[in-house]
């Protein structure tokens, strides 16, 4: 059975996978555990002393993405450079957002 949250979660992987892959980070998901391993961008080698921030771009352009898509899904992390050829993107669910209280 799949629920209307499988069907947005796998919306918004869908369109993360191909804003990822159409700006060459060659994604490698795992849907299972919500995260992705990524080739590092082409700016990479030119900018590390920027590379936090450039990572940080990264992270809020996957954030939009997410957002654009609509569902549950958002940024838990990124790791910029695990390895000398991966960068590391971990997902999760969003808490579902009690009122405030008046």
């Amino acid at each position: 059975h799949t629920t209307a949250t499988d069907e947005t979660v796998a919306h918004q992987l869908d369109a993360l996978y191909e804003h990822l892959d159409d700006v060459g980070l060659d994604p490698q998901m795992a849907e299972t555990t919500l995260t992705v391993d990524l080739a590092p961008c082409a700016f990479h080698d030119l900018v590390d002393d920027q590379l936090t921030m450039l990572c940080h771009v990264h992270a809020e352009l996957i954030r939009g993405v997410l957002h654009q898509a609509g569902g549950p899904l958002e940024v838990d992390q990124l790791l910029p450079l695990v390895t000398a050829h991966h960068c590391h993107l971990a997902l999760k669910i969003a808490s579902p957002q009690t009122p405030a209280a008046e």
